[in-house]
């Protein structure tokens, strides 16, 4: 059972990600914590499974796709998850590891800074949304707009 479930289905098939792209659905991924923080104050487990969907995409991104301080370098073949967690191999030093760490730490930070942001920014469209949400258990694309209006189509979407 979903306590929270947001499909989020692409508006075209895409062979590739850009940057901002995965920052953003890091940010709606991490969207749940901060209103939960916001709104009561208080945190529950209900987020756990958000946060390794977040961190999965950030250690890619700085792992595999170069989009970090640390460049175009793939580390993604070095690092295999096993038993639960990462391994090294001999090619990988521990203070690159570290880096590595640091890196994804710092694009979920980032993320959920601005997941706040945005949920304080635009708190009653969430309160209007619970409220349906609350009488009708799910909404559909149609409903949602009605709520907060349209969304605004990127050039790439």
């Amino acid at each position: 059972m979903a306590l929270g479930y947001t499909l989020l289905p692409p508006s075209k098939d895409k062979v590739h990600e850009t940057k901002s792209s995965l920052l953003e659905r890091i940010i709606v991924t991490l969207g749940g914590r901060a209103a939960e923080e916001i709104v009561f104050g208080e945190v529950t487990t209900g987020a756990a499974n958000d946060f390794d969907q977040a961190t999965k995409i950030a250690r890619m991104m700085v792992t595999e796709y170069g989009m970090s301080k640390l460049g175009p370098i793939n580390y993604g073949s070095s690092i295999d998850i096993a038993l639960g967690g990462y391994t090294q191999n001999e090619f990988i030093s521990q203070a690159t590891l570290s880096d590595i760490d640091k890196e994804v730490a710092a694009i979920i930070n980032n993320c959920y800074k601005k997941a706040k942001k945005i949920i304080t920014e635009h708190r009653d469209a969430l309160d209007k949304v619970s409220t349906a949400l609350l009488k009708n258990e799910s909404l559909d694309e149609e409903e949602f707009e009605k709520l907060v209006g349209k969304k605004v189509q990127k050039k790439d979407e």
